[in-house]
């Protein structure tokens, strides 16, 4: 749009005296000016329905209705554009509409500056009620959505449907809240309006609510799976587990389909895997064996009946325990009767969890059974000869090896129907002599140190009046009787010192041979 220029100055022709040439009004300037007003008046906008071409610059404009067919604005800078509208009804539009084809954006820009928010505010009656907020001042850019007014939510509705609500405290979403990068990681979401489950793109977790109080493995859309989820991993494990009761089933139920539970120590050296059983004051720690829902068998510690540990069959007439190592029965305890099929050792174990035999009791010839130590012991001949006799540590007969008690721990009585049966074959023996002047004056002089006497013992346990008397001799006037003649009594087997304590005795089979040599 042009203004209109004045090209002949008609009022300076009023001045000029008459007669001069310059004071003539010519039509051609009359043209000239008429032209100059066509064209501003041609080029300027009208009042109404302007046509607008160019930069337009308006620096205060109050527009009550404005019709554009089409307006190209390239800068428009202002500090404050309102929009009003005077009546009482209706809304009032800020439209920004690209009419072009392809990928043709419509943009509202909002651009603070420095330390600046970019804001939209939302306000009723000139109150602010709330605010879409972006800042970046001095940390991580935030994009806030805040209401200012207390007990007011924020709803997101896509598709007119009111999906999540955030309240002060509370966020409530109706449908699923999935969480994602791009495609679905992490989704919450409901099932039949009573169950919760947490998944990913896989599985899940479900929660059963107010209904069965149950858990369950699902998969991504919260439908229940079977056999199919773990639990954590082998490098990824929970560190304690609280239940009141544990249930472990196999997920088939067709034949030789196993069930385990696996306590499994994966570290080094001394990394135990312990199944760990406490209960509680007068309880007991229970293992049950069952077969169909029967309990038939179970191991209990209990501090009842004086710390009682038992393992216990329950089910069958007799049933045993049998206890197999290396797939080798060798121990069964059944009703009444426990039956080792082998040997039962008594030993210390060593570090390396093998015991060293101290003691055993075993079977010879699968018809006599022998006790011993690592040395000797006794074996029962059984339905054979009905002996006892001395062995040696693997049963195995001796011959006058073993003693039957000694100086220091002697039997008390000896009861037998038959007298001692003595070796005596000529073939068993040497240095065959008779006795000496020396030996027989010995043995005359023994038929007179023949004294009665009661045992210290019995007195203590009986008193004088109710211990009884023995006869026989006092080994040390046996000793003194061989050494009056000269003769050492340790030389002779009828005679004994201890060689622990000094103590002596006397053997007096020997002892009455000998005196029965001197007559």
């Amino acid at each position: 749009m042009s203004n209109y220029t004045v090209t002949t100055n008609f009022g300076e022709k009023d001045s000029l005296p008459s007669g001069n040439a310059a004071k003539v009004i010519k039509g051609s300037e009359f043209t000239t000016e008429f032209n100059n007003i066509a064209t501003a008046s041609a080029t300027k906008a009208d009042l109404a329905s302007p046509t607008f071409t160019g930069t337009v610059t308006i620096p205060t404009a109050t527009i009550t209705t404005a019709n554009t067919t089409t307006a190209n604005i390239t800068t428009a800078n202002c500090d404050n554009l309102s929009v009003e509208k005077a009546t009482n009804d209706g809304q009032t539009d800020l439209l920004i509409h690209n009419t072009g084809t392809g990928d043709a954006d419509a943009v509202l820009k909002l651009d603070a500056s420095a330390t600046g928010e970019s804001d939209i505010q939302f306000l009723h009656d000139g109150s602010l009620g709330a605010v879409i907020s972006y800042l970046a001042d001095g940390g991580s850019p935030d994009l806030n959505i805040n209401t200012n007014t207390s007990g007011s939510v924020i709803d997101l509705q896509p598709n007119s449907v009111n999906t999540l609500r955030a309240a002060e405290g509370v966020v409530t979403v109706t449908g699923d809240l999935r969480i994602s990068d791009g495609s679905v990681k992490g989704e919450i979401g409901i099932v039949d309006t009573n169950d919760v489950y947490l998944a990913d793109n896989t599985a899940g977790i479900r929660v059963s609510g107010s209904l069965t109080n149950n858990m369950f493995a699902c998969d991504q859309n919260g439908a229940i799976t079977d056999g199919v989820t773990n639990l954590g991993s082998s490098t990824g494990r929970f560190k304690e587990g609280y239940f009141t009761e544990l249930n472990v089933q196999s997920l088939s139920t067709g034949d030789n389909t196993d069930c385990t539970v696996n306590i499994t120590s994966r570290g080094s050296g001394d990394s135990d895997a312990i199944l760990h059983l406490d209960a509680n004051d007068t309880g007991e720690a229970e293992i049950e064996f069952a077969i169909g829902g029967t309990v038939g068998a179970d191991v209990i510690w209990t501090t009842e009946g004086n710390d009682r540990f038992a393992v216990t069959t329950l089910a069958g007439t007799n049933a045993p325990i049998i206890l197999e190592p290396n797939n080798n029965p060798l121990v069964s305890a059944a009703e009444g009767q426990f039956t080792v099929d082998g040997q039962i050792r008594l030993g210390d174990v060593s570090s390396t969890g093998v015991a060293t035999p101290l003691a055993k009791i075993g079977l010879v010839s699968t018809d006599e059974v022998f006790i011993a130590d690592a040395v000797c012991g006794l074996r029962m001949s059984g339905g054979g000869t009905i002996n006892i006799f001395p062995v040696d540590g693997d049963g195995a007969g001796t011959n006058e090896i073993a003693n039957l008690g000694t100086s220091n721990d002697r039997f008390k009585t000896i009861f037998s129907k038959n007298a001692l049966d003595t070796s005596s074959d000529r073939n068993l023996k040497q240095s065959i002599e008779e006795l000496s002047e020396a030996e027989v004056r010995v043995a005359q002089v023994c038929k007179g140190l023949i004294r009665k006497y009661k045992w210290k013992d019995s007195v203590e346990r009986k008193g004088v009046d109710g211990s009884r008397y023995h006869v026989g001799v006092i080994a040390q006037d046996l000793e003194a009787a061989f050494a009056a003649e000269g003769l050492n009594a340790e030389e002779y087997g009828m005679f004994t010192r201890s060689e622990e304590t000094g103590t002596l005795s006397v053997s007096y089979s020997e002892l009455l041979a000998f005196i029965i040599g001197g007559l």
